[in-house]
C-alpha cells in the first residue's frame, strides 16, 4: 500500500466517522424541527461572536510570534496572520494539513525555516491540549455531577457493550509498549537521520522557549486565547430563550466538551463528533435536545463560515503577493 493510497482511505475513514456521529446526533430528530427551532434564534448574537473571534486570532498570533523570538526568527505579524487563517481553512478540509501549509506560507513569504515553523506548531498544540486538560479538571470539580454522567452515558457505556475490560486493557498497554518502542527507535536507529536530527532541533527548541524573556506574556496570551473560545460559546446561549439562563459555568462545561469535539481529526473541524457531544452536554444541561442540536449546528456552523471568509480572503491576498513577488523577481 502506497503512502498516498493510505491518506487516501484515512481521509475517507474520518469522514464516514464524522457522518456517522452526524447521524447518531440528529437520527432521533425531525430535521424539519431542527430547521423551524434555528430560524427562531436571536442572531444579532454573531457581531460580537465574530468580534471576538478575530481577538482569539490576533492574540495567538501573538503567541505564536514569542516561539520565533525565542529562536531569533522575526516572521511579520501580517503573515502570521494570514498564514494561520489559510492554515486553518486547509484543516477544515483536510485535518493536520493546515499545519503543513502554515510553515510552508511563511518559509516563501518571510524565509522561515519550515522546521522551525513545525516546531512552533508542534509546542503550540501541546501546550493547547494540556491547557485542555487542565480547564476539564476544572470542569469536572465544578461540574463533577454532568462530567460523570457524560463519561458514563458517551464513553463508558459504549465501549462497555463494544469492547469487553479485557480488551481494552490490551489495548491500553499495547499503546504504552508501542511509545516506548517508538522512543527508543528514535533514540538509538535514527541518529543520522532526518527523524532524529528533527528530534534534537525539537528538544533544543522547546529549551529555549522554556527560557524564553517573555513567560508572563505568554501565559496571559494563553489564558486570553482560552476566555475568546468561552466568550465564542458563552454568547451563543443567548440564541435561545431555553439557554440564555444557563449561565458561565454552563458555557464552560460545553466549551471544554466541545474542544475534546474539534480536537478529533475529522474533516470539518471535528464535524459531527463536535454535534454529538456538544448536543448531548445541552441535554445534561436542561436543554432539549432539539435546541441542543440547534445550538450545536449554530456554533459550529458559524464559526465555519468565519473560517471560510478569512481563510478565503486570506488566501486570494497571498496568491496576488506571491504573483507580485514572482513578477519583481
Amino acid at each position: 500500500m502506497t503512502k498516498n493510497t493510505f491518506k487516501t482511505i484515512q481521509f475517507f475513514i474520518l469522514f464516514l466517522i464524522g457522518v456517522a456521529l452526524v447521524f447518531l446526533s440528529f437520527n432521533k430528530l425531525n430535521i424539519h424541527d431542527i430547521l423551524i427551532t434555528i430560524k427562531t434564534g436571536n442572531y444579532w448574537v454573531a457581531f460580537p461572536v465574530y468580534l471576538v473571534s478575530i481577538s482569539g486570532y490576533y492574540f495567538r498570533i501573538l503567541r505564536w510570534k514569542l516561539f520565533y523570538i525565542s529562536m531569533d526568527e522575526k516572521p511579520r505579524k501580517s503573515m502570521l496572520f494570514i498564514s494561520l487563517c489559510v492554515g486553518y481553512l486547509v484543516s477544515f478540509a483536510v485535518p493536520r494539513l493546515g499545519e503543513i501549509t502554515r510553515c510552508l506560507m511563511l518559509k516563501k513569504s518571510d524565509n522561515i525555516p519550515f522546521n522551525k515553523s513545525l516546531i512552533t506548531i508542534v509546542v503550540e498544540r501541546t501546550i493547547d491540549t494540556i491547557t485542555l486538560l487542565i480547564l476539564l479538571v476544572i470542569a469536572f470539580v465544578f461540574n463533577s455531577s454532568n462530567i460523570a454522567v457524560f463519561i458514563k452515558q458517551n464513553i463508558l457505556y459504549p465501549i462497555q457493550q463494544r469492547i469487553s475490560f479485557s480488551t481494552l486493557l490490551w489495548i491500553i498497554l499495547s499503546g504504552i509498549f508501542l511509545l516506548f518502542v517508538l522512543g527508543w527507535i528514535i533514540k538509538y536507529k535514527l541518529k543520522n537521520r532526518k527523524i532524529y536530527r528533527f528530534y534534537l532541533e525539537f528538544i533544543h527548541s522547546i529549551k529555549s522557549m522554556l527560557m524564553m524573556k517573555h513567560r508572563v506574556k505568554f501565559l496571559l496570551l494563553t489564558c486570553a486565547i482560552w476566555v475568546c473560545y468561552f466568550l465564542m460559546t458563552y454568547l451563543w446561549l443567548f440564541t435561545f430563550f431555553e439557554s440564555e439562563n444557563l449561565g458561565m459555568n454552563a458555557a464552560f462545561f460545553v466549551l471544554v466538551i466541545g474542544s475534546i469535539g474539534r480536537s478529533i481529526p475529522i474533516q470539518g473541524g471535528g464535524m459531527g463528533a463536535y454535534h454529538f457531544l456538544v448536543s448531548q452536554a445541552f441535554v445534561l444541561l436542561g436543554v432539549s435536545l432539539l435546541t441542543g442540536n440547534a445550538l450545536a449546528i449554530i456554533i459550529h456552523g458559524a464559526q465555519a463560515v468565519f473560517t471560510f471568509f478569512t481563510g478565503t480572503i486570506c488566501f486570494i491576498w497571498f496568491l496576488l503577493q506571491f504573483k507580485k513577488y514572482k513578477f519583481e523577481t
